[in-house]
């Protein structure tokens, strides 16, 4: 019995329902943000799905080969067995080809316009050539109006076409806000059928508020920690800053997603004010994200649109308020101490907020540490494996309608 045999397949998954995950990346990946981290923490909380995931062999944005990896072969990691798949490999016979000896339950597919793997898999199925295995799609935040204002042209024309060739129908849609749901139906119908299962969020640093550097009154030291693109908004988060009076120091954690963007931001660098200090630190370790947000006062993220923000509840984690944009499903976070949830096309009540952090004295900056992980604990649903059980099973009620392979 080799790796990748039907039989293999079904001895490791010992009677669990097999769930193949089509995702552009996959740890040890540690630049693709939040959703990679999103679908890694899924399959670490779900150990009655034997999940797959098939994914490149890449590192975000680059040439970079993953370290500590065998490419073109199954292999495991933690809970999961991952095929990281080189450039040959990422093609639709391949696709197809582990579709029809792992004979999965269900296809559970990330992001909506990814050429690789999703228009792959959607052209496969629209062509009946998987079957009448059920697709779970996740388009992580795609649908969010401020996503969608990004290269909208293109993204306009492929919805269109998605449409009109049938892509899209039958198709089960995961959402991970409520504000998803809204989103996906807003774009793909009122009566798409969306089910919603928020994200694991992270555990908890035990001696979260102790271990975090204490403030210092006067001054606010700040991070911004994602990656250097246009909906991440660096450049609204620096014309922010522009406007703010107590001294501010931002370190900036992330990959150049966008070279073009990164060279608009460092020219405005160069027009802040004296009191304003900016240091670019590179990409961040994920191991090492929660160490690296305790040194700071607060994360500032000014998104376009998140439907559920990994980095922001990281931030919690590790007992750091956020500043963040009100096109965010957390809405409620002053009155919680937790942070701020501000109007995007507000920049003048963003500094306002960051000079109020900046006056904050020690003791009155733990209280926020600590409202910022009771706000964490809030999110540590006993519901969630039972909501991802509505997720698969509403996928395999669609096949056992359909009738089984």
């Amino acid at each position: 019995m080799k790796l990748g045999d039907p039989e293999w397949f079904d001895a490791g998954a010992a009677g669990r329902p097999k769930i193949l995950i089509l995702a552009g990346y996959y740890p040890p990946a540690k630049r693709a943000g939040g959703p990679t981290r999103s679908v890694y923490e899924m399959t670490r909380n779900l150990p009655q799905y034997a999940f797959y995931v098939y994914c490149r062999d890449r590192e975000f944005g680059t040439r970079e080969e993953l370290p500590g990896v065998t490419r073109n072969c199954w292999q495991p990691r933690d809970q999961t067995w991952v095929f990281y798949a080189s450039f040959w490999r990422r093609i639709a016979p391949e696709v197809l080809r582990i579709i029809r000896n792992m004979r999965p339950d269900t296809i559970y597919v990330c992001s909506f316009f990814t050429r690789e793997p999703t228009i792959q898999l959607l052209c496969l199925r629209r062509m009946g050539l998987i079957g009448r295995t059920a697709v779970i799609l996740a388009p992580r935040g795609e649908f969010s109006e401020g996503a969608l204002s990004l290269k909208s042209k293109r993204k306009r024309i492929y919805l269109g076409f998605a449409k009109l060739l049938g892509f899209s129908r039958g198709l089960i849609w995961h959402a991970c806000s409520l504000e998803e749901v809204k989103s996906i139906r807003r774009v793909m119908g009122a009566k798409t059928e969306v089910i919603l299962a928020s994200n694991y969020p992270p555990k908890p640093s035990a001696d979260g508020v102790k271990c975090h550097v204490p403030k210092q009154e006067g001054c606010a030291r700040l991070i911004f920690l994602s990656r250097i693109s246009p909906k991440k908004n660096l450049l609204g988060a620096l014309e922010i800053l522009s406007r703010v009076q107590a001294p501010v120091y931002l370190d900036i954690y992330g990959p150049i997603e966008d070279p073009a963007y990164w060279t608009r931001c460092r020219q405005l660098l160069r027009e802040l004010p004296g009191h304003v200090t900016v240091c670019y630190r590179g990409p961040a370790d994920p191991g090492a994200v929660g160490g690296i947000l305790s040194q700071y006062d607060g994360l500032l993220l000014p998104t376009l649109g998140e439907n559920y923000g990994y980095v922001i509840v990281e931030s919690w984690a590790a007992a750091t308020p956020v500043l963040i944009s009100d096109r965010t499903p957390w809405t409620d976070l002053e009155v919680a101490r937790a942070g701020w949830s501000i109007p995007l096309g507000d920049p003048w009540l963003f500094a306002q907020r960051i000079d109020q952090l900046a006056e904050m004295t020690e003791t009155e900056h733990a209280e926020w540490r600590s409202g910022s992980l009771s706000y964490l604990r809030r999110l540590e649903d006993g519901a969630l494996p039972d909501a991802y059980a509505r997720l698969f099973s509403a996928a395999d009620s669609r096949l056992t309608s359909r009738g089984r392979r």
